[in-house]
């Protein structure tokens, strides 16, 4: 983010208010970052913001503790799982190639792909059904760290998992009272009926397991 703005000679926003939009579509992110911007300026930002994205940005992105363990016993038990982003879907999947779980992940669906964004419940029952139309909806769990991911989980009517370790702000994601609350994503293995190495197997029902970033 910071490039972005000083490649049109802005003053970067603080660390501070970049957290405050985590979650949010690109294109709102820069509009709530830098008031006064066109709809034409506005796009420019966000081809710009991609690229840089693509070079500089994944190369500091790492994996929350316990998501590659999880992600590869989630697909050795069938359980089909979604990375569902606002952010472009090149620069998730190679992300997720360079980072070694590319594998584990049966759908990359980023927000160049669709009109819609989260929280926007027609991203999962126009988009996402569309793809999937064998899974029902109580066998979706949505996992993510954000208001954003779980007000989209709210109004899809699928059940939400907090993963609280994130970037969400903990009163407002507390405030959304989420299926499920975990604090590692270790946590998250019982959840799906699967055995974790650090923790034992519990009942559960989901089978289609769509994420936020990882």
């Amino acid at each position: 983010m910071t490039k972005t703005f000083e490649a049109f000679g802005l003053q970067p926003p603080s660390r501070e208010s970049v957290l405050a939009t985590m979650g949010l579509p690109l294109e709102d992110v820069l509009r709530a970052l830098s008031e006064g911007k066109s709809v034409r300026e506005e796009q420019c930002w966000v081809r710009l913001y991609r690229e840089i994205y693509k070079t500089d940005g994944a190369l500091h992105t790492s994996l929350f503790p316990g998501v590659a363990e999880t992600l590869a016993l989630a697909h050795q038990h069938g359980i089909a799982t979604v990375v569902l982003s606002n952010k472009g879907t090149s620069a998730i999947q190679a992300s997720l190639e360079r980072l070694g779980v590319i594998s584990h992940v049966d759908l990359v669906f980023g927000g160049d792909l669709t009109e819609y964004r989260k929280p926007d419940p027609r991203l999962y029952t126009t988009n996402l059904k569309r793809i999937l139309p064998a899974i029902n909806d109580s066998q979706v769990l949505m996992v993510g760290d954000t208001e954003t991911d779980l007000e989209f989980a709210m109004n899809a009517c699928v059940d939400s998992c907090w993963a609280s370790y994130g970037y969400g702000n903990r009163q407002r994601c507390f405030q959304l009272a989420p299926t499920h609350i975990v604090e590692s994503l270790y946590e998250l293995a019982p959840l799906l009926n699967i055995t974790c190495k650090h923790n034992r197997t519990a009942k559960g029902t989901s089978r289609c397991n769509l994420s936020a970033d990882l």
